[in-house]
């Protein structure tokens, strides 16, 4: 996972993805909302790249959404 939050201030340091649990990924993604500019990008257990922002709505990929994704969807438990 590598993200930046405006609002807290929280962030990674570099390009690169680092591991991190899944807690703290559904973590940050919470705290998004509502902070223009920021974003989550990780890898899920399937290899999948995800990017979220929050840009007064939640983009997901690039795809705007009235909603963030569901726990299961970030974490690729559901089919």
């Amino acid at each position: 996972m590598k993200y930046d939050n405006t609002r807290t201030r929280g962030g990674s340091e570099g390009d690169l993805r680092g591991f991190t649990t899944p807690d703290v990924l559904l973590r940050e993604l919470e705290l998004l909302e509502g902070a223009p500019g920021s974003f989550v990008e990780y890898e899920n257990r399937h290899g999948d790249v995800w990017r979220i922002e929050w840009n007064g709505s939640w983009v997901v990929d690039g795809k705007s959404q009235d909603h963030p994704p569901s726990p299961a969807e970030v974490l690729g438990t559901r089919n």
